[in-house]
């Protein structure tokens, strides 16, 4: 090693980063170089729309990365204190976010690590919640909730509980 090279080591801060796939590592890395980053619709959306967007990107665009999971990016330049990228993948997040699928989103894991993307889907649960309220969806997530399935969601629950109106009350 030379006199450099030490140097940069003691100057540079070091992150270890593990458990992101390879695509979200290769559309990083384009994002680094070239200030460019196409997002995937989120799984929520349809595992068949991710799928053929993914695909129709991909045919169009062969030398690019492949659509990368907002999510995805989004844990990544959280854990790399990226303020920029992680605004961008949160507003990709909330562009995705609709009637069908905030009930999905608002009580998993992901959204109960981040409390940024919980505020961002909780306004956005407030502003439909009587839309959504008597859903199918809504009734099956509170049943497995409840069982103790998704022991994660308490703390979304107890806030979506205390941030509703409650019909007649």
């Amino acid at each position: 090693r030379t006199l450099d090279q030490v140097r940069i080591d003691r100057t540079m801060p070091t992150t270890i980063v593990t458990g992101v796939a390879a695509s979200t590592w290769e559309a990083f890395l384009f994002y680094l170089y070239t200030g460019v980053i196409v997002f995937a619709p989120l799984t929520s959306a349809g595992e068949e729309a991710r799928k053929a967007f993914k695909a129709r990107y991909r045919s169009r665009n062969p030398h690019r990365p492949v659509p990368c999971s907002c999510k995805s990016i989004y844990r990544l330049a959280h854990q790399l204190d990226m303020a920029d990228l992680e605004d961008l993948a949160l507003k990709e997040i909330d562009s995705q976010l609709s009637v069908r699928n905030i009930v999905t989103e608002i009580f998993t894991k992901f959204t109960s690590r981040y409390d940024r993307v919980k505020a961002v889907e909780m306004h956005f649960l407030k502003q439909h919640w009587d839309e959504i309220k008597g859903s199918r969806q809504v009734a099956e997530m509170l049943m497995k909730v409840t069982s103790g399935r998704y022991p994660h969601t308490a703390p979304i629950l107890t806030e979506i509980w205390q941030s509703v109106s409650i019909a007649g009350a």
